[in-house]
């Protein structure tokens, strides 16, 4: 899996070595994205490709450097939090929230016990920083299953999406709620 600036490899079973395609051999970095991003130390450059030590179970991205890649520390949001309890959730971009405040207040009103979640800490802690729809199926399948009574019951996706969330098709229409796509019966 990658793009013309990096690919992105997964050590299954066993350690020891592994090799990736690289744009520019001698600028080629590698970094360990399993937990905490790290630079790996000591990768090999060779016929076009970057090689490197692996370790089962570890993810890892070749980065060329030409992506200008910056590793960045982000604070956690506190939705793993389990302390958390909700049945109404509004998922909207922060700068959709305070629009949908009053109808959270309706909710809780209504005797729900309602929050605003801010999508970008959905993808901040439940997508490693990426706008993923895996991220928001990830958060509410952990709210539901984690956060205390009373269990989550009602959902609300604030916001427009379109299919082609990655802009592939390089139309630059505006995607604040990337969707997850499935396959179903009637649709295949």
């Amino acid at each position: 899996m990658g793009s013309g600036m990096w690919r992105r490899t997964r050590a299954r079973n066993s350690s020891g070595s592994s090799r990736a395609p690289a744009w520019n051999a001698r600028t080629a970095r590698v970094v360990d994205v399993t937990g905490d991003p790290t630079w790996l130390e000591g990768t090999r450059t060779k016929a076009g490709d970057v090689a490197f030590r692996v370790e089962a179970g570890r993810t890892y991205l070749a980065v060329s450097s030409a992506a200008r890649p910056e590793i960045l520390s982000v604070a956690p949001s506190g939705l793993k939090d389990t302390r958390h309890g909700a049945d109404y959730v509004v998922l909207a971009p922060r700068a959709l929230l305070d629009a949908a405040a009053p109808l959270i207040e309706l909710r809780r009103r209504q005797g729900l016990h309602a929050i605003g979640v801010a999508l970008e800490d959905v993808f901040s802690e439940f997508g490693y920083g990426e706008d993923r729809p895996e991220a928001i199926r990830d958060f509410l399948r952990y709210a539901y299953h984690v956060w205390r009574a009373p269990s989550l019951r009602y959902v609300l996706l604030l916001g427009d999406g379109t299919y082609d969330f990655k802009s592939y098709l390089g139309t630059g229409a505006p995607n604040l709620v990337p969707p997850l796509q499935v396959k179903t019966s009637d649709r295949g």
